[in-house]
């Protein structure tokens, strides 16, 4: 498994992530989306709940608690609704679920006990979903179990329509989201060990297209991985090494994948994940991996960068992730 698939695997299972301190912190189940306003964050932490974050007042409010791991959230276009994964206790898996912010009462979508459905992501007028979905429950060779056979679908918001747009059976899928036009979708897939960016048409499924011919170096641990679209539709960030083996970056391109430019954040933190422009597409928020746990695993903080690659800036340490309840602005 390279690096850049540990999260999803970790999401993907149904296990607590350990919350403790200094080298015993975990966060492999840290994840975060801006609403369409750009005002607020919406992230899982590492002890499996949900909790909003204010970028202007810098307050934190708890959304979930409950005793199993809720992950991957994402907005609504108009922010009423948070759509996220979480484990359910008669299965391995985790469904997906929405959450209205009025209310903060769940509403399970999925209920496959047979497969494991993660990374929602709503359509650009709100009425669907598309979400990554794995088929199989096998055991990793490493030791434990793992979910793979992962495929990429839609579905409408109330969970119903559920349709299948790929039948690839990738190792692992990061990131579906919609683009712009609302007919298309890209996402990242993994074969082979190898990642790449994908499109794929939602009302006619079809062969998905790459975006970038693979490189011939073997040393690459991300080829593309996490994207993300502007809310103006012209540009894409992902995640890659393709410039330097393990240190993991920024890049962006446009629609047609025409010469990614690398956002060199890498002086800052060399793992990465996450990228999530700003409504205004001039600036992105991210995960840094500026710490890192007793096993390797990096411990994140908030980070701020122009989408120019320019002054990057830590918006929230990582104990807003590890003990958000108690987190204060330093």
């Amino acid at each position: 498994m390279h690096a850049m698939n540990l999260r999803r695997n970790l999401a993907l299972l149904p296990v607590l992530a350990l919350l403790g301190c200094g080298s015993n912190v975990e966060h492999g189940n840290v994840s975060f989306a801006i609403s369409h306003d750009g005002n607020k964050v919406v992230f899982s932490s590492a002890d499996g709940d949900l909790y909003l974050f204010d970028l202007t007042t810098k307050a934190v409010e708890r959304l979930t608690q409950t005793p199993v791991v809720e992950s991957c959230p994402t907005f609504s276009p108009d922010a009423t609704t948070i759509a996220y994964a979480g484990a359910v206790p008669e299965g391995t898996g985790t469904a997906l679920f929405t959450l209205s912010l009025a209310d903060k009462v769940p509403h399970q979508l999925t209920n496959d006990p047979a497969v494991s459905d993660s990374q929602p992501s709503f359509s650009p007028d709100g009425k669907q979903l598309t979400f990554a979905r794995a088929h199989l429950w096998r055991q990793y060779a490493m030791g434990g179990m793992v979910w793979r056979d992962l495929d990429v679908y839609v579905m409408n918001t109330d969970g119903t329509k559920v349709t299948r747009l790929t039948t690839q059976k990738y190792y692992g899928v990061s990131h579906p989201c919609f683009l712009a036009d609302g007919q298309r979708i890209v996402f990242s897939g993994d074969k082979d060990t190898v990642n790449n960016l994908f499109t794929v048409p939602v009302r006619q499924p079809g062969e998905p297209k790459p975006l970038f011919p693979l490189p011939k170096r073997t040393d690459i641990g991300s080829v593309a991985s996490d994207p993300v679209v502007s809310l103006d539709g012209k540009h894409i960030a992902f995640i890659s090494d393709r410039n330097a083996p393990f240190a993991y970056d920024i890049l962006t391109t446009d629609l047609a994948g025409t010469a990614p430019t690398p956002l060199k954040i890498t002086s800052v933190a060399g793992y990465n994940q996450d990228p999530a422009y700003l409504p205004d597409g001039k600036s992105l928020l991210y995960l840094a991996g500026t710490d890192s746990n007793a096993g390797s695993r990096p411990i994140f903080s908030l980070y701020k960068v122009g989408s120019d690659g320019s002054n990057p800036q830590q918006i929230a340490d990582s104990d807003l992730f590890t003990d958000p309840s108690n987190w204060k602005p330093k």
